[in-house]
């Protein structure tokens, strides 16, 4: 699998409402779906929120600059009785991620194209500027570790002519899930329309989800709490032994593979953080493994071709 992840964008010649839409060209016939990612809701940010304080509300305002801000839910774990109790919030993550699971398709495909946008309420929504980004070069660089790079777009004006100003996009590329960004679940046939605060008539599914793949559950779950109260089966931490909840995130932190038969069945949709580690090795690795053998054979089938045919039966006799 693969995430692209948004982390800023700016300085825009002038403060916007920024928004953003990814998509890999041809990916399942994803011409009818594009990952949206909302770039101006400061409330969402973790620190250094801002506010202009006049007409525009606090999680909508004009920015020069943006770091792709999200919130999602997450556990917190608190003790009541001797036993830990999941309290889900909402958490605030800098730098938002699109994900494109493990298939072969995503494996092959070389880019990722990104456009960003300026959100208007009163005419229609612009387009800023647009990018792509190398999955191909980018791997091939850091052997598939997580890379950071800047690409600087050419601003385009509300009629969509290039100006002569430039802002920088900083992406993220990375292969595992980035447990310190947001990952959005929001996709949309028609980006330029998109309203992040109203019901879009354009909204879709991910391209993949009926080819029965699927993105991870949208929420993070912080296993810090096993330091304190282990995992069935493990060591006692300095407070004890934590008993099985049912609960989605004591399924992660401690999978049934850890204490055999101790914990009940997992809920359904659940990837454990075991098999989750597992697939992010196992999985790219046989997908490489098939694509340089079906590479191999494809090239002996060339070669075949081109040798001259041997001598006649009759000659041979």
């Amino acid at each position: 699998m693969v995430y692209v992840c948004l982390l800023y964008a700016g300085k825009f010649s002038e403060p916007q409402q920024p928004y953003a839409a990814m998509q890999v060209p041809n990916l399942y016939g994803s011409g009818k779906g594009w990952c949206m990612v909302a770039g101006h809701r400061t409330a969402d940010c973790p620190v250094n929120a801002t506010y202009d304080g006049l007409y525009w509300p606090r999680e909508s305002v004009h920015l020069e600059e943006t770091r792709w801000c999200s919130t999602e839910k997450a556990a917190i774990w608190e003790e009541a009785d001797g036993d830990l109790k999941p309290v889900w919030v909402d958490q605030k993550f800098q730098g938002t991620c699109c994900h494109y699971p493990a298939t072969a398709e995503v494996w092959e495909a070389r880019y990722v194209k990104v456009n960003v946008y300026d959100e208007d309420n009163w005419n229609s929504n612009d387009l800023l500027g647009s990018f792509e980004v190398d999955l191909h070069e980018l791997s091939a660089a850091s052997h598939f570790a997580t890379t950071d790079r800047d690409y600087d777009v050419i601003e385009l004006d509300v009629k969509g002519r290039p100006t002569r100003s430039l802002f920088t996009v900083k992406v993220r590329v990375t292969w595992e899930h980035p447990v310190e960004h947001a990952i959005s679940t929001v996709w949309d046939t028609k980006p330029l329309k998109w309203d992040p605060y109203g019901v879009s008539v354009s909204a879709a599914n991910a391209p993949w989800e009926v080819h029965g793949f699927s993105p991870p559950p949208p929420f993070h779950c912080d296993c810090s709490w096993t330091a304190a109260f282990a995992c069935p089966d493990q060591p006692e931490g300095s407070s004890g032994v934590a008993k099985p909840d049912g609960s989605q995130c004591f399924e992660y932190c401690c999978p049934r593979e850890i204490f055999g038969e101790l914990h009940a069945e997992p809920p359904a949709g659940v990837t454990t953080r075991n098999a989750a580690a597992a697939a992010l090795v196992a999985v790219p690795t046989l997908l490489l493994l098939a694509f340089v053998a079906h590479k191999a054979v494809a090239r002996r089938a060339r070669e075949i071709a081109k040798e001259p045919a041997g001598p006649p039966a009759a000659a041979m006799l």
